[in-house]
């Protein structure tokens, strides 16, 4: 004869926890703060902190420069290359390079010396 109460305790039950602790497994994997979402978190994390050191880098490189270029300690070699390279202007045997011209220069004879 069929009982309810036996299928409850003897299926149903055991069914439904397995059920339920399969979802939550799923859940701590893939759910909005899984472990899947943690690691996606922590690599953001990562990246993040470097970006703010390389920007905090060119910030001090960016505050040295302003420190050069203030009245009281103002460089005259950094006054001098500032106007050089705004206004274009060279004296008699001078070559004007630009930055990226001089950095392939460089790689070029750093390549040649290896």
């Amino acid at each position: 004869m069929f009982s309810f109460r036996r299928f409850f305790f003897d299926a149903f039950l055991p069914a439904f926890c397995v059920i339920g602790i399969a979802y939550n497994f799923l859940i701590a994997l893939n759910g909005e703060e899984g472990v899947r979402a943690h690691k996606l978190v922590r690599d953001d994390l990562s990246e993040k902190q470097q970006e703010l050191r390389e920007l905090e880098e060119h910030r001090e490189w960016l505050a040295r420069k302003a420190d050069m270029l203030s009245v009281k300690t103002l460089d005259d070699d950094m006054l001098d290359e500032s106007a050089r390279r705004v206004l274009g202007y060279a004296a008699d045997g001078e070559y004007v390079m630009p930055a990226a011209e001089f950095d392939q220069l460089i790689k070029r004879l750093e390549q040649q010396t290896r």
